[in-house]
């Protein structure tokens, strides 16, 4: 996945550039990127890449290395990022801070997530 800043044009590829796992997703304002990657275990990771000033936010929360497409979206909004862990649980995480919590209410097993904006 790259990213070309419209300041001034410069281009930069966001994520690892081997392949193998989906890179991530842009969130709605276009203002951050979570990214998923590969440890050098086989682990995947989950980071949130703000796209003005490059900073780069880790996520504590284990994703599911065997279905990563789907796991992740933003609110419409795009304060919160919602992520399928690897017990396939519901991580909300805070955009601007990247602190986990739960959703606070019961859920059965999650293998994938949408979100569809509320119409007015």
């Amino acid at each position: 996945m790259g990213f070309i800043s419209r300041a001034n044009g410069s281009r930069r590829v966001l994520g690892s550039e081997t392949g193998g796992l989906p890179g991530g997703l842009i969130s709605p304002d276009g203002s951050t990127a979570a990214m998923l990657e590969v440890s050098p275990g086989g682990a995947i990771g989950l980071y949130l890449l703000d796209l003005h000033n490059g900073s780069r936010r880790p996520v504590t929360v284990a994703m599911d290395g065997e279905a990563p497409n789907g796991t992740i979206v933003f609110s419409p909004d795009s304060r919160w990022l919602f992520a399928v862990t690897a017990r396939g649980t519901l991580a909300v995480i805070d955009r601007r801070t990247a602190n986990v919590s739960g959703f606070g209410a019961p859920l059965p097993t999650l293998s994938q997530l949408a979100v569809k904006p509320a119409i007015r």
